[in-house]
């Protein structure tokens, strides 16, 4: 029988990798975003933004899906 094999921590750690690669995803395209803004818009303070909180965002949902 299958079912002794699958446990509730293997299905929770499917859903967890699976909703940590859609966060991924989610990051990624925010960086995407952002950086089109920012080659689209002049506004003074691109500098500053270069380096966007969504980067950060997406390194660190890439850190945890790997360590997960």
């Amino acid at each position: 029988m299958i079912l002794p094999v699958i446990s509730i921590w293997l299905v929770a750690k499917v859903f967890l990798c699976f909703a940590i690669f859609l966060y991924i995803v989610f990051a990624f395209v925010i960086v995407r975003q952002v950086s089109i803004m920012l080659a689209t818009l002049e506004l003074g303070f691109e500098t500053r933004l270069g380096f966007c909180p969504g980067c950060i965002c997406f390194l660190l949902s890439l850190f945890l899906f790997w360590r997960f």
